[in-house]
């Protein structure tokens, strides 16, 4: 039905459709992607267009490969389907690898792979008469309509409960995953009174107490009465799923937290083929501690005295919950540091650890390129305040990111992820609702919270902010050393003339060593020299890919 529609649409009004499209019945949010190929054009050239909004959308080799015919777009819903075809060129994008030193992620519509682009989220594209473009037709427009708190919370509630709702259909079996956090907990309960059988959830726990959530996971599964399924991850298998990680990515994406996604996407394709998530929810009502940048900003510009008399009043507690390296250290860091301060992120490798680190032709080919300008651009369509601000950069720059990873590890194992939490008309309620309403008294996350008083135990609405965090400087000093060393300090690695091989290795040894935590450093580079082995080497696509990466790093 939803591809009769926008076929239909098409032929009566042309690509102009597109945009009415982006908001079908109400009751029945979608995120199809289709692509149309007008058989009378002199090319029949595709009129491509993708109805999503937040989520990932597929990409395209808009590199302008002649053919007899004429000008040629391929376009898939995987990088690696452009790359089947063996003209399509396989070179870095050295703007896209800046990207991810400094911020761990790829801005706009750059993909690792020069001349192959993502069409962004929101956005359609046209190719006719030899031309291509690019436009949008929907995007999150902060203006502060709501002004009562108790509004929000009621029609936050009333929101996530028929999106969970309409979430829960499916023919085939369903569950959920659950972390032990405040959205995936929701969620979870939410569904449970939905269904006729007792929902499947699934997690996975680590043996390092500090990142451990299992008591609180187990905590909700009785208290939804599920049939829960875990797994202690063994950091061991490390080296044999990292290259099949990859190869599954396309291209190196956010963090290690695409470990505990991979692991869960796996024990849940034994048992059902749809799972929930609660991905959403830290961007789009101010999840995360970052938040409390501009959050205290707010305050101030505001002159706001009673919240102000509410942070002292709830910081012994704060501090006690979250911790003195949030609650204080946090906002005073962020006062000599510039990323922070202003985007929400620390930069991994800043401008002057970036150009010690490559060698001097590569960051002579970067020239002046600043992986910030496409974060200034985001941030210049947004007149919010600095709270809202700070979602809105969030929602168009790390978010599709932290979706797609979590769509291809999902999608690797034959299973597919539904974000109840992304529901575009939960996002556009999040647009209207003041930053004062979003964070009060330091508690992050306040409507979602206030919304499940009542229903959530105390231990989770209380629970300080962990997510998918993964113990992996530890994991680099231990069982992962000989595989850090081999990798990043091996003759392949050193001879490919990206990275200088004295500053690689003094990155391994002071972390190794326990001077420095540069776990996070270190994950960026593994990811980069894993990508070149599989993508550009040409070791052979997936299992062949990994056996000779491992095989290469005597782990077979």
């Amino acid at each position: 039905l939803e591809w009769m529609a926008v076929f239909w649409a098409c032929i009566a009004r042309g690509v102009e459709a597109v945009p009415a499209l982006a908001r079908p019945d109400p009751r029945r949010p979608a995120c199809p992607v289709h692509a149309l190929v007008d058989a009378d054009h002199p090319r029949g050239e595709p009129t491509r267009d993708a109805l999503t909004r937040l989520t990932a959308s597929p990409a395209q080799d808009t590199r302008p490969t002649w053919t007899p015919d004429g000008l040629r777009i391929a376009f898939a819903s995987e990088i690696k389907g452009i790359l089947a075809d063996p003209t399509v060129p396989r070179s870095l994008d050295r703007r896209a690898l800046a990207d991810y030193l400094t911020f761990q992620n790829v801005f706009g519509d750059k993909t690792f792979f020069e001349g192959i682009k993502v069409l962004p989220p929101g956005h359609y594209l046209t190719a006719q008469d030899g031309r291509a473009e690019v436009r949008e037709y929907w995007d999150l427009s902060f203006r502060e309509g709501v002004r009562d708190e108790a509004e929000a919370v009621k029609r936050f509630r009333a929101l996530l409960d028929e999106s969970v709702e309409m979430q829960l259909m499916s023919d085939v079996p369903l569950g959920s995953h659950l972390s032990g956090g405040l959205d995936s907990s929701a969620i979870v309960l939410r569904a449970s009174q939905d269904l006729a059988d007792r929902l499947k959830t699934f997690s996975v726990y680590f043996a390092e107490k500090e990142y451990d959530e299992s008591g609180l996971i187990e905590e909700v599964s009785l208290l939804a009465d599920t049939i829960h399924y875990d797994l202690l991850l063994d950091p061991t298998e490390f080296p044999k799923i990292l290259p099949r990680i990859l190869y599954h990515l396309d291209e190196p994406r956010v963090g290690p937290s695409v470990i505990p996604q991979w692991y869960i996407a796996e024990i849940a394709s034994k048992e059902v083929r749809v799972v929930l998530t609660g991905h959403g929810g830290d961007e789009l009502f101010a999840g995360y501690p970052a938040y409390i940048v501009p959050y205290l900003w707010e305050v101030w510009r505001r002159r706001d005295v009673p919240e102000a008399m509410q942070i002292l009043r709830s910081l012994r507690w704060r501090l006690r919950e979250e911790g003195w390296k949030r609650v204080v250290g946090l906002p005073l860091y962020a006062l000599v540091n510039r990323e922070l301060a202003r985007y929400g992120h620390e930069a991994q490798f800043d401008d002057q650890e970036r150009e010690a680190l490559l060698v001097p032709d590569e960051a002579r080919r970067l020239g002046t390129y600043d992986p910030r300008s496409e974060l200034e651009r985001v941030l210049a369509r947004c007149d919010a305040g600095p709270i809202n601000r700070s979602l809105y950069l969030d929602i168009k720059t790390y978010l599709p990111s932290l979706l797609l990873v979590e769509d291809r590890m999902s999608m690797a194992h034959s299973v597919e992820d539904r974000v109840p939490l992304l529901d575009h008309r939960i996002a556009e309620l999040s647009a209207q609702i003041p930053g004062r309403f979003k964070i009060r008294g330091l508690t992050l996350k306040w409507i979602p919270r206030r919304s499940a008083e009542g229903v959530l135990p105390r231990s989770i609405l209380q629970h300080r902010k962990v997510g998918f965090l993964v113990p992996l400087a530890e994991w680099l000093r231990g069982p992962l050393r000989g595989y850090l060393e081999e990798i990043l300090l091996g003759e392949r690695a050193a001879s490919r003339g990206l990275f200088r091989p004295e500053a690689v290795r003094r990155l391994v040894r002071d972390h190794v060593m326990g001077t420095r935590d540069h776990a996070w450093k270190l994950w960026s580079l593994l990811n980069v020299e894993l990508w070149h082995r599989i993508w550009i080497d040409g070791d052979g696509p997936g299992t062949e890919a990994v056996a000779s990466i491992n095989s290469s790093a005597g782990m077979a």
